[in-house]
């Protein structure tokens, strides 16, 4: 499916917020574990424990969910990474993993996603891996409306629903 998993901060504040408490991320995050490696670089880690949402421990979340490694920029990419160092922090960090696991970067914001563009970085977002979890049966599509809705009012950057209904519907939206 994935290979590789590698996420940004602001998805592993998504996945990991205790306001969901409905357990339907911790649905897709045991599916994804059991099919991918879910990766973080140790500069996400270090994002997620020193800005944490408010009463919750990221620590337990990630030591139970993620492995935190490092990746090697590649050559050809040190010039670019050189440049995108003075706008772009925990990201670069998740490019070069992503480039060195052959994997796909898990990115929310559409800076990151231009950049992930520009280098051939694979990437999808927190409602991507929500749709696969969809289309696999993992769970419903009201349930991931649900999360979205959640995540959202929690202040988290994913597209509102605005109305949708229902999943299919979210998606036309934001498409």
């Amino acid at each position: 499916m994935f290979g590789s998993l590698i996420f940004d901060t602001s998805a592993v504040f998504n996945f990991g917020h205790r306001s969901l408490g409905c357990g339907e991320t911790e649905i897709v995050l045991k599916q994804l574990q059991s099919e991918c490696d879910l990766l973080i670089p140790p500069e996400v880690e270090q994002e997620a424990l020193v800005k944490p949402l408010p009463h919750f421990p990221y620590k337990p979340f990630i030591d139970q969910y993620f492995t935190v490694c490092s990746g090697t920029i590649p050559p050809v990419h040190q010039q670019t990474f050189l440049h995108l160092s003075r706008r772009m922090g925990a990201e670069l960090a998740v490019f070069a993993l992503a480039l060195a696991k052959d994997g796909t970067a898990v990115l929310d914001d559409k800076p990151a996603r231009q950049q992930a563009e520009t280098i051939n970085v694979k990437y999808t977002g927190t409602v991507g891996l929500l749709n696969t979890s969809v289309q696999k049966g993992w769970i419903s599509g009201t349930s991931a409306l649900t999360v979205v809705t959640v995540i959202v009012q929690n202040g988290g950057r994913l597209p509102k629903p605005n109305g949708s209904t229902d999943w299919d519907q979210y998606l036309n939206s934001i498409a």
